[in-house]
């Protein structure tokens, strides 16, 4: 086994969990979320894994691993004398490439076109719906204006936050129409990994261990343990290597050095400008006598 030509895969392997959350908002829309938020994250991870497996199978036998690994090293790369020497009549993404397998059936052409144009309708509304939900969350624990938790009667939705976002999405396009560097997605999967993932893993790791939050512990009922030790700080072990792994395979692989140019960057300005956020207005709402920290001292509604 190859491990080094294995892990440079994660960061590819990583969309697999890179919007998996995404579901908890839709679940939580529907009826008896507590069962279908559950159910939902696990069936975002186990539906993309077959399908992956399915196609880390076949992909390698039907073209190459040779072609595979050039036509990668093409489809992320900016080197000139590699882009000049790629006589592919189609992109390099899996897509293109297994449309010209299928060039005389116009049925399946249409089928593999229309998958990527389902996928950008289909990701606005849940992107509206993971915002708006997450922006309400903020209001609601005082963590942004008390605008975000405005529900309109008509709609019974915080529609202010739709605009707000529509607002910011529209500000994306123009970024990303006038320098795609700055917003391509591998660059979102850092931040994610960053921003999401390794908060939680650290905080799953420590949170049975904390004297601050031993209110909550005790009082859930899933206290397992495998070896004497938690099975969440398991979880966050694993997860945590999972991430460190993640993020050193996307700062040097070669032929993504984007990442390194821009994304990086990026990310950073964000986390700087999200903790900027949380301090401002635990400020503004401190000189009012409200301490927020309290809303988190506690398990929230089931």
């Amino acid at each position: 086994v190859d491990w080094a030509a294995t892990f440079m895969l994660f960061p590819m392997v990583s969309y697999l969990t890179a919007y998996g959350y995404m579901i908890t908002f839709i679940c939580g829309e529907v009826k008896r979320p507590q069962r279908n938020i559950i159910l939902g994250q696990m069936l975002a991870v186990i539906v993309p894994s077959i399908f992956a497996a399915w196609f880390a199978w076949g992909i390698p036998r039907l073209f190459g691993t040779e072609f595979m690994q050039a036509a990668a090293y093409y489809d992320n790369g900016s080197n000139e004398d590699v882009l000049a020497g790629f006589t592919f009549p189609s992109g390099a993404n899996y897509i293109s490439m297994m449309s010209v397998l299928v060039l005389d059936n116009k049925v399946l052409l249409f089928i593999f076109g229309l998958t990527f144009i389902l996928y950008d309708i289909l990701w606005m509304p849940i992107s509206y719906i993971a915002w708006n939900r997450a922006a309400f969350a903020w209001g609601m624990d005082r963590l942004g204006p008390m605008w975000f938790t405005d529900v309109n009667p008509k709609y019974a939705t915080a529609v202010k936050n739709n605009y707000v976002l529509f607002v910011l999405g529209e500000l994306g396009i123009l970024i990303y129409a006038l320098n795609a560097e700055y917003i391509l997605s591998l660059g979102i999967t850092a931040m994610e990994a960053l921003s999401v993932w390794s908060v939680t893993a650290i905080a799953a790791i420590i949170f049975p261990y904390v004297r601050r939050a031993k209110v909550i512990w005790d009082a859930s009922p899933y206290k397992w343990k495998l070896a004497g030790i938690p099975v969440i700080t398991w979880a966050g072990v694993l997860n945590l290597i999972y991430v460190v792994i993640l993020l050193y395979e996307l700062e040097t692989t070669e032929g993504i050095e984007w990442i390194r140019n821009y994304a990086t960057w990026i990310y950073i300005a964000v986390w700087v400008a999200a903790v900027a956020w949380y301090f401002v207005w635990k400020s503004f709402w401190r000189q009012k006598g409200i301490d927020i920290t309290l809303a988190w001292k506690e398990l929230p509604p089931a």
